[in-house]
């Protein structure tokens, strides 16, 4: 039973009329609430609606279930909108600065919508949009406050959205706006259903401050997930393995080349979810550089990086280890705060000439000169490869000295080999 709004006081406005009033039904036991209206002369007055505070409470759950599951939002709306008489409802998430944003709505025709998205997202052809700019932030209003009837009936809007899916009254606001972002809610219905009345109103602004928390959590977890994975097909593009962890060597993130390493169990391997050398000593020592770079154990721990090398099986050379820090801003960045890169030493770079040639406009015969160069051939034995001479050699040398902006070979071949990497 609800019984008061020092239980729920983030239901602000939800008062019961009888604390102790239940409807009997089969099977189950129904609390209801009523909602206190004052009327124009100021009078408090019960209407004749009740509220049922299982559906309110119903749909908050439901919507906190959504910030993990969008596809959950359809049927938190259509719930939401059965509660309305039978409204077409919808809920978005608009950036104001970008003008994109996500939006879930109940079954709208899809000419109607494909029309919606593409004219009336702007303050200047939808008059809801206008209404919730120029208002405070939670002033939820029946359409007939924005328009008149007769101004509504000569509208784009009308005639384009409203008309084709039988609307005549709507209710829309704001339940969130600030400089950057806006949450925009709207509800449309026939005329039959009735104008929406203060009930209707008061239910919307008791359940919409909930429902626009959690699409702003959904937004943002999305972001979140977005720029994840766009992280890790930056990760998948490196040479060298990278792998992410926290301070204890847990393992965050790790792209192909260090999975396929680790896979070998030579010198490094995965061992509980924490990525460790095989041998004894090297474990040891890979723990402590990584417990560096996290800061931790121990409060306010001075992150640094380190380098070593792992012993692997005989005839194969030591894997190069080099362990960084992660500075990230959140603060569960403590999560992810060490970076540990490193490759195969039997494995270089393919001189990427192709690369090199559309990075700095290379020609052909220059783009072969620079591929020779970073296989560690000297300018004369390139020249006796490409059967040219030694005096054409430094003609290409030259121009690859002018058009990367080097002076001496070292520079040049150190350039070319950071930008094949």
């Amino acid at each position: 039973m609800f019984h008061s709004q020092s239980h729920f006081p983030i239901l602000t406005g939800l008062r019961c009329c009888n604390p102790q009033k239940t409807v009997d039904k089969p099977a189950r036991r129904i609390d209801y609430c009523c909602v206190q209206i004052e009327d124009v002369a100021g009078d408090a007055s019960t209407s004749q609606s009740m509220i049922e505070t299982s559906t309110i409470l119903d749909l908050i759950a439901e919507g906190q279930e959504a910030c993990l599951f969008p596809e959950a939002w359809p049927n938190v709306l259509e719930r939401l909108g059965a509660q309305l008489r039978g409204s077409v409802v919808r809920l978005g998430f608009l950036d104001l600065k970008a003008g994109q944003g996500i939006e879930f709505s109940t079954a709208l025709d899809v000419a109607v919508e494909k029309v919606f998205q593409e004219r009336y997202l702007t303050p200047e052809t939808n008059p809801g949009l206008r209404f919730m700019l120029s208002v405070p932030a939670m002033t939820i209003a029946p359409r007939e406050v924005i328009q008149t009837d007769k101004e509504m009936l000569r509208s784009d809007f009308y005639n384009e959205v409203m008309r084709p899916n039988q609307g005549w009254h709507a209710a829309t606001g704001a339940p969130h706006r600030s400089d950057e972002h806006m949450v925009t809610f709207g509800a449309i219905r026939s005329r039959s259903a009735g104008a929406y009345d203060e009930t209707e109103l008061t239910f919307l602004r008791l359940v919409l401050p909930h429902l626009q928390r959690s699409i702003r959590v959904f937004r943002h977890l999305a972001e979140l997930e977005a720029r994840a994975s766009a992280a890790e097909a930056a990760l998948a593009r490196f040479s060298s393995a990278v792998v992410v962890t926290d301070a204890a060597g847990r393992i965050g993130s790790i792209n192909e080349q260090a999975r396929a390493l680790l896979a070998e169990a030579d010198g490094l391997l995965i061992r509980d979810g924490r990525i460790t050398a095989t041998k004894r000593e090297d474990a040891a020592r890979l723990e402590r550089l990584i417990q560096d770079a996290g800061g931790g154990p121990g409060p306010h721990r001075c992150r640094r990086s380190g380098l070593m090398c792992v012993t692997r099986k005989p005839r194969r050379r030591q894997l190069q280890l080099a362990i960084t820090p992660l500075h990230g801003q959140s603060a569960l960045s403590h999560m992810l705060s060490v970076s540990i890169v490193f490759s195969e030493p039997n494995f270089g770079p393919e001189p990427r000439v192709e690369v090199l040639a559309r990075l700095f406009s290379l020609t052909p015969r220059e783009a072969a000169v620079a591929g020779l160069l970073l296989e560690g051939h000297s300018p004369t034995a390139a020249a006796e490869i490409m059967s040219i001479r030694i005096t054409t050699m430094r003609t290409h040398i030259q121009h690859l000295f002018h058009k990367t902006q080097t002076t001496r070979l070292p520079e040049l071949i150190a350039l070319l080999y950071r930008n094949v990497l």
